[in-house]
């Protein structure tokens, strides 16, 4: 009997190991955006002196990530301090990226 249940045991988790299969997936990029041509509208809030435009260098970001213009704060001084603040950006609608395996 304790030979049988082992066997069974043994048995439940080979059949489990081959119904599991590992699917690896390439990274995708399912939302990018630049702003060049504008801000985007993004809304400021605060006094953090959140700023679109080109940076400076100094202080701030260093570059934009692409192009010359993004978001970032006081781009062209020195920030006030203390400072609080937040910047929002519209909704953005994003594909559906989880997908459910269905066994039947």
């Amino acid at each position: 009997m304790k030979k049988q249940k082992s066997f069974m045991i043994s048995l439940m988790i080979i059949i489990s190991l081959l119904c599991v299969s590992f699917a690896y997936a390439a990274e995708t990029v399912i939302y990018s955006e630049g702003f060049e041509a504008d801000n985007g509208g993004y809304v400021v809030s605060g006094n953090a002196e959140w700023e679109w435009g080109t940076p400076s260098g100094t202080v701030g970001p260093g570059a934009a990530h692409a192009g010359m213009k993004c978001w970032g704060t006081d781009l062209d001084g020195t920030l006030n301090r203390p400072s609080e603040g937040s910047i929002v950006s519209p909704a953005i609608m994003l594909p559906p990226v989880l997908s459910v395996a269905r066994f039947t």
